[in-house]
């Protein structure tokens, strides 16, 4: 049932599919504890029970139906469902949660990735907001930690709006003597809004790199 499949979407629901991306590269078997196979065995997954948190921490459980998302009855946010429908289903069990930001039966609202983090793991997060002489530095070192804890970022735009991204990994090209490892650092993100996995220049996004949000580290 699991693949990685492209996710897309606006900035309403990246503080979610931003999350799941990132649980789906570092610690996929916490995610795959989100769902239970409950349909007719078989190549083709008909129905799933969906595990997720409320806001009290309890954890509840969704029957979700493949024909119930790809119908288009929820606000499931998700490119090519009929692929893999896992992620779409997560959300639409998500939509039926309530006392959380950004939820609504109607489709996801601005929200905080935080909340996500609960709604799919209970498990509470850390928040890191870049600012000082040696903010460079600090991102590089939360950044090389993606392989094996999820870590989701935003990005400012001119408008106001935030747009979060999944950071997948962060390596180092050869540098020379007296250079930081940020500075030759590159970054691979997941980005759902361009439906792609992209690796960017370390140094040229430090600065636009508004908030981090991420599992305490190990």
């Amino acid at each position: 049932m699991c693949s990685r499949l492209m996710i897309s979407g606006d900035g309403h629901s990246s503080w979610f599919h931003s999350v799941v991306v990132a649980l789906l590269h570092s610690r996929l078997e916490t995610l795959e504890r989100c769902w239970t196979v409950t349909g007719e065995p078989g190549d083709k997954v008909s129905e799933a029970e969906f595990h997720l948190y409320t806001t009290e921490g309890e954890k509840t459980d969704f029957t979700m139906k493949f024909k119930d998302v790809f119908d288009g009855k929820g606000k499931a946010d998700v490119y090519d469902i009929k692929k893999a429908w896992w992620i779409a289903g997560l959300q639409l069990a998500a939509l039926q949660l309530e006392g959380y930001t950004g939820l609504r039966k109607d489709g996801f609202t601005w929200s905080e990735p935080d909340k996500a983090f609960k709604i799919l793991t209970n498990e509470d997060t850390e928040i890191y907001n870049p600012r000082g002489a040696n903010k460079e530095k600090e991102l590089w070192a939360l950044m090389t930690q993606s392989g094996n804890t999820p870590i989701v970022f935003s990005i400012k735009f001119e408008d106001g709006s935030f747009y979060w991204y999944a950071a997948l990994s962060a390596t180092v090209n050869e540098k020379r003597e007296g250079e930081e490892d940020w500075e030759k650092g590159e970054l691979e993100i997941y980005a759902g809004n361009r439906r792609q996995t992209e690796v960017h220049p370390f140094a040229k996004w430090a600065d636009e790199i508004e908030s981090v949000v991420h599992w305490k580290l190990d």
